[in-house]
C-alpha cells in the first residue's frame, strides 16, 4: 500500500484487508515493526505489510452442526476481520454475548463474514461507534443482536428466517433499508426501534406479525 503526501493517513485505518484460508489481519508492519496510524507521520511513499496469523490464535470457538461458532476474539483489535474457516471448520455462527460491548476504544470495525448465518443472543450488542460490515445473509438471530449498533448501515436476511426477535435492531440509527424474506413470520416487539435513520421496508404479504412497537421511533413516527 502506498501513501502519498495527499493522503490523510487518519481515512486508512478503516481499512482491513482479508484473505481467504482461514486468517486473520494482525495489523500494519513497516520494516518489521508495527505501524501505528494514531502516532505515525508520513513524510513520503512508504510500503506497510499486512501481517497474518492463524484464525486459531485470535479466536476462540466450539464445533457446531456442519462447522464452529465463534465464542471470543482472544486478543485486542483494532478492527476485527471473524474468519469463514478456523482449523479447517466453516464458520456458520457467532455465540451470544460474543462481542458484547467491547472495551477496546481503539476497535474500529468488525467484519462479519458471508460464511455467518446465525448470530446469538446480544452478540454484537452496544458495539457502538463500531463500522460493522454483515457480507452474507442471515438466518436465525438472538434477541438484541445489533443493539445499539449506531454505525450498522445494512443488513441482508436470507430465506429461511422466521423471526426479528426482540429489540434486535433497536438503536441502530444508521440503518436505512431492510428487505425481508418471503419465509418471515414475526417481526418481533421492539426489533427495529429508534432506527431513525430507516426510510424502507420491505415486506412480503406473507408475513404473519409486526408486533407491538416494532418500528416505534422510526422516521414514519415523526
Amino acid at each position: 500500500i502506498l501513501l502519498e503526501d495527499q493522503i490523510e493517513v487518519p481515512n486508512l485505518t478503516q481499512y482491513v484487508p482479508e484473505r481467504d484460508g482461514g486468517y486473520v489481519f494482525d495489523g500494519w508492519r513497516l520494516g518489521g515493526k508495527e505501524w501505528l496510524f494514531e502516532t505515525a507521520t508520513v513524510q513520503s511513499d512508504i510500503t506497510l505489510t499486512a501481517k497474518w496469523i492463524d484464525a486459531a490464535q485470535g479466536f476462540n470457538y466450539v464445533p457446531i452442526e456442519g462447522g464452529a461458532c465463534i465464542t471470543e476474539a482472544k486478543r485486542e483489535m483494532n478492527s476485527i476481520v471473524i474468519p469463514s474457516v478456523i482449523n479447517g471448520l466453516d464458520v456458520l455462527a457467532i455465540a451470544p454475548h460474543a462481542f458484547e460491548n467491547p472495551q477496546n476504544v481503539d476497535l474500529l470495525k468488525i467484519v462479519i463474514p458471508g460464511s455467518v448465518v446465525e448470530i446469538g443472543d446480544y452478540a454484537f450488542a452496544e458495539c457502538e461507534n463500531i463500522a460493522i460490515d454483515i457480507q452474507g445473509s442471515l438466518t436465525k438471530l438472538g434477541e438484541f443482536a445489533f443493539y445499539k449498533c449506531n454505525l450498522l448501515k445494512k443488513v441482508s436476511f436470507g430465506e429461511g428466517i422466521e423471526q426479528i426477535p426482540y429489540g434486535a435492531f433497536s438503536g441502530c440509527v444508521s440503518l436505512k433499508e431492510v428487505r425481508l424474506p418471503q419465509s418471515l413470520k414475526v417481526i418481533g416487539e421492539n426489533a427495529f426501534e429508534e432506527c431513525s435513520s430507516l426510510t424502507s421496508v420491505m415486506m412480503h404479504s406473507t408475513t404473519a406479525s409486526v408486533e407491538d412497537a416494532a418500528f416505534r421511533f422510526c422516521n414514519r413516527d415523526r
